[in-house]
């Protein structure tokens, strides 16, 4: 699907008009550099907060590191008091560096070494478990280090419908209760 001549146009406008601060910028600071408009992804982020707020008992916005990593951006999402969703032991140390207090840890394929750094950092850090083989990790390095004190936060991400080769993470919906249960 193409988007319309006008969207396109008045993207590329908006870019054009901040031409003279790029060159500006450029000129003082040499190239290659990375900027984003502040302006813009504040208001992104209050429209899209003010859409669920007031209508969900629990709301917590989670920003996926996945998209963009870039620290400015980090630094402003979790400003706005977004969550950050890391998917790999790099982006979970990377969002533990900033004063984020609430990250979501997600994904296949976790190292027990970031299984570790995840229960080190439990009062922080919300683990999703995609597996029975992550389950049963996860309990084995509790038991060696020691559960002591703050519980592990914890989810467990359910595996739906049919959708490709989407459907090969998480639970699948029939083996959630066992998971609960063994959980």
């Amino acid at each position: 699907r193409r988007l319309p001549g006008h969207v396109l146009e008045a993207y590329v406008a908006a870019i054009l008009e901040k031409g003279p601060v790029f060159l500006e910028s450029a000129s003082r600071f040499g190239t290659p550099q990375y900027l984003f408009d502040e302006p813009s992804l504040s208001l992104r982020i209050s429209r899209f907060t003010d859409a669920f707020r007031g209508r969900l008992a629990r709301f917590q916005p989670f920003y996926a590191m996945k998209s963009n990593s870039f620290s400015g951006i980090i630094r402003h999402v979790v400003e706005k008091g977004l969550g950050l969703e890391v998917s790999s032991g790099f982006e979970l140390r990377h969002a533990l560096r900033t004063s984020c207090r609430e990250i979501l840890f997600n994904g296949p394929g976790k190292t027990d070494e970031e299984l570790r750094l995840a229960f080190q950092n439990r009062d922080r850090t919300t683990l999703v478990l995609d597996s029975f083989g992550e389950l049963q990790r996860v309990s084995e390095i509790l038991k060696i280090n020691g559960a002591g004190g703050l519980p592990l936060k914890a989810g467990v991400r359910v595996a739906g419908g049919r959708h490709g080769i989407w459907n090969k993470f998480g639970i699948p919906l029939e083996g959630l209760r066992e998971m609960l249960k063994k959980a």
